[in-house]
C-alpha cells in the first residue's frame, strides 16, 4: 500500500515489502482497499498504492491460501471419518448451509463461482440453484474419504434446500434432515396468509415445535422407541386439531400438561366453539402448511444451526463490502484456517507467502495476549449464555407449575422426520414395506429399492455383502452399475458365511454348533440342529439361504411365528415373506423354486396331526423334492423324538446330520414354582412380581383364551399405569398382528398369552415369565420360558401351582380333534397323559435343581453331568433343610407290591383307585378314608414293612415317578357327576405293568429326602 518504503509505522526490516503485507492483510481482516485506505489514513499514512495495484498484490496469496484450506478441511474430514469408524458407527451426520443472504448483493456472490475460478458470477440465479451447485461438488470431493471407510452421509440442509431428489441418487446419501428454523419460518408464512386462521399462528407453531422436541428426546433415550414419520406427522396434525378441540388422549406427556392435568384451562385460541365442519377446514389448512421438501426429515440432532458459529466467522472475512470478486475464494479460504487451525496460524500463514522473517518472541507474546482476550471473552459469552439458560429454565420450571403453556428454549432445535414421500410409479414397493421405518421417505438401497443404504456405494446390508462375496447376479435391479470395479476373486463358502455373520448378523462370531449346522446344510446334507433356547437358531438357515440361488421355504408351525421371524429379518435387512395356505403351483414348479427347505421348531413333527393336522404331509417333502436338502430345528427333543422325526420325515437311516449343543443350561434364568392359591391372592403375587421389573418386559401364559381375558382384566385393575395386551388362537387374524406388533415396538410391557404366543417369539429384554396355570408339557415348559433372558441377562420364569388345574390341562389334550383310529388316539392321550405327570412332578419336586431337571429331560448318552444353579426355589429349600440323599429301591418294589393290591382290591369292588389309596395303604394310614373302604382290611396293609421315605408327600412323590417311568398304569378320567356342576378330573391308577419289578430292580432310586435330624 505504500509507494516507498519507510521506517514509520513498522517493526520490520527494510527487505520486506509493506505494500504486499498491507493488501494481504486486508484478505485476512476481511477489509476492502477502501476500508484500508480509510484506516492507514486514520493514523497520518496518506500515500498509498492504487487499487489495481492493491487487488494484483493480492493474487499473490491466492494459491497458497487455497491449497492449505483443502489440505485443513482433509485434515477434519480424515479426522471425522476415523472417529467414526472407531466408535463403531457407519453413518457421518454433517450439515450443510451457505449464508446466502449475508452476501447475496456482492457480485461474487455465487455458488459456481467458488467452484468455477474463472466464471464471473451467477448471481442472477435463485439461492437454491447456486447451494445445490455447491452441495453437490462438495459430496464428489468428499466421496473417496466416505469409500475410504465405508461410510454414509446424514446431511442436514436448511428448508429452502429442496433438493433431494437429486441427493436420494447419490449413493452415499442415507437420510436428509430438514431445518426447522427455516421450516417453521415458511410454515408461519402460509399461516399468515390464511385469513380464517392466521390468529392461531402461535399456537399451531408451539405444538408443531413441541412435538418435534420431543420426538428427537425419544430418539435419543435408548430406552424408549423412536417414534415413526407418520406417527409425528399424525400427532402434528390429528393431535393438534383433538387438543384444540379439548382431546388430550393422542398427545404425549412431554410436551402437553393437560394430558396429565385435566383441570387445566385450554387458553384462546382454541377450537372447543367450532363445529365438526369448522375442525375439517383447520386440519386440511394444518395438513397444507405442514408440507415439507421431499424426502426430508426433522428428527435429529443434525443441526444447520451447528453451521452458524462458522458462518459468522466466514462474514468476517466475505461480506458484501468486498470489491474483488476474485479474492472471495482465498477469503473463504482464511475462514476455514481460522476455523481449523486458529488465527495465529492463520497470520504465520500469511506471513510465509512473502517469505518475510517469523515475528519476534515479542510478537508472538503480543500475539498471544490478544488471543487470551479473545478466549477470556469467549468464556465470559458462554458462561452468561449458560445461566442464561439455566434461569430460563429455572423460568420455564416455575410456568410449568402456575402456567398454561410455554416455549421451548429455541437454542436447542432437534428436527423431526419428513412423512410425505410421492414413490414414483416405476419405483418398486415389495410386500413387506409396512415393515421397514419411514419406508416412505426412507433413501432407498439401489440394488432392491427396499432397503435403507448402509454404505457409501448406496448399498443395503444383504446387497453389500452380496457385492463383496461375488453373488452380484443376486441383484434384482439390473441397471444398478458399480462405482468403481470389483477385484474378481475367488470367495470360499466359509468366507461366505463369516461374512454374513459379522456383516449382516452383525455378531462378532458363532454361538456353540451354529457354524457346523450351516455348513451341513450348506453341504447338502439334511441337518437336524438342536440347540438352546435363544440360541439364534434363525441364523442357521438364514445364513445359508442368502448365499444359495434358490428360495429357502421355512416351515414353522404358528403364524405368530412366522410373523415374528418376518419382523426380525426385515429388521435386519433381508428379504422374506409368509404364506398362511398352501400353494396350488404343481410339484415340478415348486421344485424349481424351493432350493433349500427348513423346518423350524421341528419337535412339532413328532406330534403331527395332534399338534397341526398338515403337519402329517411335511414327510412327502423328501418325495417331492428330493433333491433339496432338509434342516429341522428344535431346542426340545430327546433321542427317541430324533428317530420319530427321521422316519416321520423319510429321511434314510444315515442320511441324516444331527448336529446338537453341549449344554442346553439357561443358567440366566431362574426357575421358581409358587403353590397356587385363591385368584385373588395369585393376582395379587403375580402383579408384586411384575412391579419389580425396572427395565423389561413380561409374558403370562394361561391354558384357555377366556383365562387369558380374566387375567388380563385382573391385572388392568391392579397395574393401571402398565401397558397390557392379549394374545390367543381365538383373536380374529385381522387383529391378531397388533398384539404382537405393539409388543416388539417395545409398548406392551406386560402381554397375557396362550402357548400361541411361545414358540420362538423372540424378544431380548423378556425378565419374567408366568404360567398361571401350569403348562401342557416339560417341552411347552423349556420353550415358553425361553422367551425370557435371551439377552443373557438375568430373568426369572415363575409357575403358579395346583392340582386342581388338571382338569385343565387335561381338557385341552382331551377336546382336541383326531383324525387317527382309536386305538392310535389313545396311545397319544397316554403319551400325553405322561407328560402332565411329568409336569406335576417336576412342580411338586422339593430339592431336585430345576434346571437340571429340564436339562436332564432332554438329556442324551454321553452328556455331561449338570451341576445345580444353587438359585431356583428347589436348590434355595435344600440350602436351609440340608436333605440326605436315600436310595429307596426297597420302596419302590414293595410300593408296585402295594400298587397291585389296592388296584385289584378296588376293581373286585367296581371302584377308581386314587393316588391317595395307595399313599395311606403304603403309610399304613388309620384315616377315615382307608377305613370306609377297608382298605385297612388288605393282608399287605398289616405287612410290618420299614419303609425309608417317611412322609406322604415323598411316598406320593415315588407314586408318580413309578407312573412317569411306565411301571404303573394311570390314567386321567374327566367327570361330571351333575349336569349343573363342574367337570372333575382324576387320576386314576389302573395296575403295574408288565415285568414292573424286573425293570424296576435295575434302576436308580435315589431321592432326597428332608433331614429329620436338623
Amino acid at each position: 500500500m505504500f509507494k516507498v518504503k519507510t521506517t514509520e509505522y513498522k517493526n520490520e526490516t527494510y527487505q520486506n515489502n509493506f505494500g504486499i503485507l498491507v493488501s494481504g492483510a486486508g484478505i485476512a481482516g476481511g477489509a476492502n482497499c477502501q476500508q484500508m485506505k480509510t484506516i492507514f489514513s486514520t493514523v497520518g499514512v496518506t500515500s498509498q498504492i492504487v487499487k489495481k495495484t492493491y487487488h494484483n498484490y493480492q493474487k499473490k496469496f491466492f494459491d497458497t491460501l487455497h491449497h492449505a484450506a483443502v489440505t485443513s478441511a482433509e485434515e477434519a474430514l480424515e479426522i471425522a471419518c476415523s472417529h467414526i469408524v472407531n466408535i463403531e458407527e457407519k453413518v457421518l451426520p454433517v450439515s450443510f448451509d451457505v449464508s446466502w443472504s449475508h452476501v447475496r448483493n456482492a457480485n461474487q456472490a455465487s455458488g459456481e463461482l467458488i467452484l468455477q475460478k474463472n466464471f464471473l458470477g451467477n448471481f442472477d440465479k435463485s439461492s437454491h440453484q447456486m447451494e445445490h451447485a455447491i452441495l453437490i461438488e462438495v459430496l464428489e470431493k468428499i466421496q473417496p474419504n466416505l469409500d475410504k471407510y465405508d461410510l454414509m452421509l446424514d446431511i442436514g440442509v436448511d428448508g429452502d434446500l429442496n433438493s433431494n431428489k437429486t441427493l436420494s441418487s447419490i449413493r452415499s446419501v442415507n437420510k436428509i434432515y430438514g431445518d426447522l428454523k427455516h421450516i417453521g419460518k415458511n410454515i408461519r408464512k402460509k399461516i399468515a396468509k390464511n385469513a380464517v386462521w392466521k390468529d392461531y399462528e402461535n399456537v399451531i407453531m408451539k405444538y408443531y415445535t413441541r412435538v418435534v422436541y420431543a420426538a428427537t428426546a425419544r430418539k435419543e433415550d435408548p430406552d424408549i422407541e423412536t417414534p415413526e414419520d407418520q406417527e409425528v406427522l399424525d400427532l402434528q396434525i390429528n393431535g393438534l386439531v383433538a387438543h384444540l378441540s379439548g382431546d388430550h388422549s393422542l398427545c404425549w406427556e412431554e410436551f402437553c400438561w393437560h394430558k396429565s392435568n385435566i383441570d387445566l384451562e385450554l387458553p384462546e385460541p382454541n377450537l372447543l366453539k367450532h363445529d365438526n365442519n369448522k375442525c375439517a377446514s383447520f386440519k386440511s389448512m394444518l395438513i397444507e402448511v405442514f408440507h415439507l421438501p421431499t424426502q426430508q426429515s426433522l428428527i435429529t440432532t443434525i443441526r444447520t444451526s451447528y453451521n452458524e458459529a462458522f458462518n459468522r466467522l466466514k462474514l468476517c472475512y466475505t461480506n458484501k463490502l468486498i470489491d474483488y470478486y476474485k479474492s472471495y475464494q482465498a477469503r473463504h479460504a482464511c475462514a476455514i484456517l481460522h476455523n481449523n487451525y486458529g488465527i495465529d496460524i492463520l497470520i504465520k500463514i500469511m506471513r510465509s507467502i512473502e517469505e518475510v522473517s517469523d515475528l519476534s518472541v515479542k510478537d508472538y507474546i503480543n500475539l498471544k495476549k490478544m488471543l487470551d482476550v479473545r478466549q477470556q471473552q469467549r468464556q465470559k459469552n458462554q458462561k452468561e449464555i449458560t445461566q442464561c439458560n439455566e434461569e430460563r429454565g429455572k423460568k420455564i420450571d416455575e410456568q410449568k407449575k402456575q402456567t398454561e403453556t410455554f416455549d421451548f428454549d429455541q437454542d436447542l432445535v432437534p428436527y423431526g422426520k419428513n412423512v410425505k414421500f410421492e414413490i414414483e410409479t416405476h419405483k418398486f414397493i415389495p410386500s413387506f414395506s409396512h415393515l421397514i421405518r419411514d419406508f416412505i421417505s426412507l433413501l432407498k438401497c439401489h440394488a432392491c429399492l427396499s432397503f435403507p443404504k448402509y454404505s457409501s456405494i448406496g448399498l443395503c446390508k444383504v446387497y453389500y455383502f452380496y457385492l463383496y462375496s461375488g453373488l452380484q447376479n443376486q441383484f434384482p435391479n439390473r441397471k444398478y452399475t458399480l462405482p468403481f470395479e470389483i477385484p474378481n476373486a475367488e470367495i470360499s463358502i466359509e468366507k461366505k458365511i463369516d461374512m454374513v455373520v459379522n456383516q449382516v448378523f452383525e455378531f462378532s462370531g458363532y454361538r456353540e454348533k451354529q457354524y457346523e449346522s450351516i455348513m451341513s446344510f450348506i453341504n447338502e446334507k439334511n441337518t437336524l440342529v438342536i440347540l438352546p433356547t435363544g440360541s439364534s437358531k434363525t441364523m442357521c438357515w438364514v445364513a445359508p439361504a442368502l448365499i444359495s440361488e434358490g428360495l429357502t421355504v421355512v416351515f414353522t408351525p404358528l403364524k405368530a411365528l412366522i410373523d415374528d421371524q418376518i419382523r426380525e429379518l426385515i429388521n435386519i435387512g433381508i428379504p422374506c415373506a409368509g404364506l398362511y395356505t398352501s400353494t396350488s403351483h404343481p410339484s415340478n414348479y415348486q421344485e424349481k423354486v424351493f432350493g433349500e427347505i427348513a423346518v423350524d421348531e421341528a419337535h412339532c413333527i413328532v406330534e403331527q396331526e395332534h399338534f397341526r393336522k398338515a403337519w402329517k404331509n411335511l414327510g412327502t417333502l423328501k418325495q417331492l423334492f428330493p433333491l433339496s436338502p432338509l434342516m429341522l430345528l428344535t431346542a426340545t427333543c430327546s433321542t427317541n423324538e430324533a428317530r420319530k422325526i427321521q422316519s416321520i420325515m423319510n429321511i434314510q437311516v444315515g442320511d441324516l446330520n444331527i448336529v446338537r449343543c453341549s449344554s442346553f443350561v439357561r443358567s440366566e434364568i431362574t426357575f421358581e414354582v409358587q403353590t397356587k392359591s385363591s385368584k385373588e391372592r395369585t393376582i395379587d403375587e403375580i402383579c408384586d412380581q411384575i412391579r419389580r421389573v425396572e427395565n423389561g418386559y413380561c409374558i403370562v401364559y394361561c391354558s384357555l383364551p377366556a383365562s387369558c381375558e380374566e387375567v388380563l382384566e385382573l391385572i388392568r385393575i391392579k397395574l393401571e399405569s402398565i401397558s397390557l395386551d392379549i394374545y390367543h388362537g381365538k383373536l380374529e387374524s385381522i387383529v391378531r398382528h397388533q398384539p404382537i406388533t405393539c409388543w416388539k415396538a417395545g409398548l406392551t410391557q406386560v402381554i397375557v398369552a396362550t402357548n400361541a404366543f411361545g414358540l420362538g417369539i423372540n424378544m431380548p429384554n423378556v425378565r419374567l415369565v408366568i404360567h398361571y396355570t401350569f403348562p401342557l408339557s416339560l417341552g411347552n415348559l423349556i420353550q415358553e420360558a425361553g422367551r425370557a433372558g435371551r439377552d443373557r441377562r438375568e430373568a426369572k420364569h415363575i409357575i403358579y401351582y395346583s392340582r386342581q388345574d388338571i382338569k385343565t390341562v387335561y381338557g385341552i389334550v382331551a377336546s382336541e380333534e383326531s383324525s387317527t383310529d382309536d386305538m392310535e388316539y389313545q396311545e397319544y392321550l397316554e403319551e400325553k397323559q405322561k407328560k402332565i405327570l411329568e409336569i406335576m412332578l417336576f412342580c411338586e419336586s422339593q430339592y431336585e435343581c430345576r434346571q437340571k431337571l429340564l436339562v436332564q429331560y432332554y438329556s442324551w448318552d454321553g452328556d455331561e453331568e449338570v451341576l445345580p444353579c444353587e438359585k431356583c426355589d428347589n436348590c434355595l429349600r435344600r440350602q436351609n433343610h440340608c436333605p440326605i440323599i436315600q436310595d429307596a429301591r426297597q420302596d419302590a418294589l414293595y410300593m408296585l407290591q402295594v400298587v397291585d393290591a389296592v388296584t385289584n382290591y378296588m376293581k373286585n369292588n367296581i371302584e377308581n383307585t386314587t393316588r391317595d389309596d395307595i399313599v395311606q395303604v403304603f403309610c399304613r394310614s388309620k384315616s377315615a378314608s382307608v377305613i370306609k373302604k377297608k382298605l385297612n382290611q388288605l393282608d399287605i396293609y398289616k405287612e410290618n414293612y420299614k419303609r425309608i421315605l417317611k412322609r406322604q408327600e415323598e411316598v406320593a412323590y415315588l407314586l408318580e415317578d413309578l407312573a412317569i417311568r411306565g411301571l404303573v398304569k394311570v390314567k386321567f378320567k374327566l367327570s361330571k357327576p351333575t349336569p349343573t356342576s363342574q367337570i372333575n378330573c382324576n387320576l386314576i391308577y389302573i395296575g403295574v405293568t408288565e415285568n414292573a419289578i424286573e425293570r424296576a430292580s435295575i434302576g436308580s432310586w435315589l431321592y432326597f429326602v428332608k433331614n429329620r435330624q436338623k
